[in-house]
């Protein structure tokens, strides 16, 4: 059997390794704190009904997040893991031989997608890692459809600025969809939520903002996003919808998480603390960082393949960047203090013994 022309060259995304290994992970952005124990029983009362299919239009969960918005639940459409809704854009906007701009270092699956989907990818430059707009808009041509814009961005850490996204928005003409993934919103120390939703509430319909439970939520494990938009486009990418795409235990702990957020804010603020102390290592060490607003950081090191074999041998596993277009750089998720503690032990000792090489 010959599969599609259009997969040939796809290169699998490659995860955060250390999923199923012994040791500290530290490489795939996830929360380290387990469910509490309101969590912890919600979810044992919700296994009892797993031998039943999930709410096929799960209303309930929709009605929290568009509360939040100040929207309706149509406008909001659910997936597993935001990657899904992503999937979505391609199936609903996107035909063979249409653009999609990307900036260059940025999440994987975006360009992953398009591949799949027989979409052109047109990229983006970056100044000093960050994503240039101007490039974007000079790049938008007849053909394109889709831009793609992490803020912060993925694996850089940066933010676009609240000013410079909205007059960008503004500028993209309207036949073309502005997908905003705020995967990593809640940590920024600019979070314009509040700008998210007034354009929304404006009506503005070419712009999708992407969400996730994976990351404050810490529910990554669940696989649980959402899409924010105009009715219109929230009506689109439900129709790509297959039934019963979010299990019942996503649900059930999602609307938990939803009312009860001083769960996540309580886990935003320890994260931020333990970051803030991450900084002050990396300059106490003269270590090269990128200022991340984000729950990880993205280092800058001459032998970094060798660092990261150093770390899995120590049994702490961090992230190459390699795959995203940056050799000479890894990326660290910010995690518990006796977690952080350790990495940066590993660290000390790798440059020392990188200082006694070159005696």
């Amino acid at each position: 059997m010959k599969p599609k022309d259009t997969i040939k060259n796809i290169s699998p995304y490659s995860e955060g390794r250390g999923t199923n290994e012994t040791g500290i992970k530290m490489s795939s952005n996830e929360t380290p704190f387990p469910p509490d124990k309101s969590s912890f029983e919600l979810m044992k009362g919700a296994l009892r009904s797993i031998n039943r299919y999930p709410e096929k239009e799960p209303g309930g969960l929709k009605t929290l997040i568009g509360k939040f918005y100040g929207l309706s639940e149509r406008h909001i459409v659910l997936g597993n893991g935001s990657d899904e809704l992503m999937q979505f854009i391609y199936m609903a906007f996107v035909d063979p031989g249409d653009s999609v701009i990307i900036p260059e270092v940025t999440f994987l699956m975006y360009g992953i997608y398009a591949d799949i989907f027989g979409a052109k990818k047109v990229t983006s430059r970056m100044k000093n890692y960050a994503i240039d707009l101007y490039d974007i808009l000079k790049k938008i041509e007849k053909t394109t459809k889709v831009v793609f814009l992490a803020t912060p961005n993925n694996p850089t850490g940066l933010l676009v600025p609240e000013a410079d996204l909205v007059r960008f928005i503004k500028k993209v003409p309207s036949r073309v969809l502005v997908a905003v993934d705020a995967a990593y919103m809640d940590f920024a120390d600019d979070n314009y939520e509040k700008r998210f939703k007034s354009i929304l509430q404006s009506g503005k319909k070419n712009v999708v903002f992407l969400r996730t439970f994976s990351k404050s939520f810490g529910m990554s494990g669940l696989r649980l996003g959402y899409s924010v938009a105009d009715l219109e486009t929230s009506s689109v990418l439900n129709q790509m919808r297959q039934p019963f795409n979010i299990n019942s235990l996503a649900l059930s702990l999602a609307s938990h998480m939803m009312k009860q957020k001083n769960i996540s804010q309580r886990r935003i603020i320890k994260i931020k603390k333990n970051k803030i102390q991450m900084e002050k290592f990396f300059e106490r060490n003269h270590i090269s960082y990128l200022p991340s607003q984000t729950n990880f950081f993205c280092i800058k090191l001459k032998k970094s393949k060798a660092f990261f074999d150093f770390c899995r041998e120590k049994g702490i596993f961090i992230r190459s960047m390699e795959s995203f277009g940056m050799p000479g750089h890894i990326r660290v998720t910010v995690s518990l203090k006796k977690h952080n503690q350790l990495f940066q032990k590993c660290l000390r000792e790798f440059l020392k013994k990188q200082e006694g090489d070159a005696k």
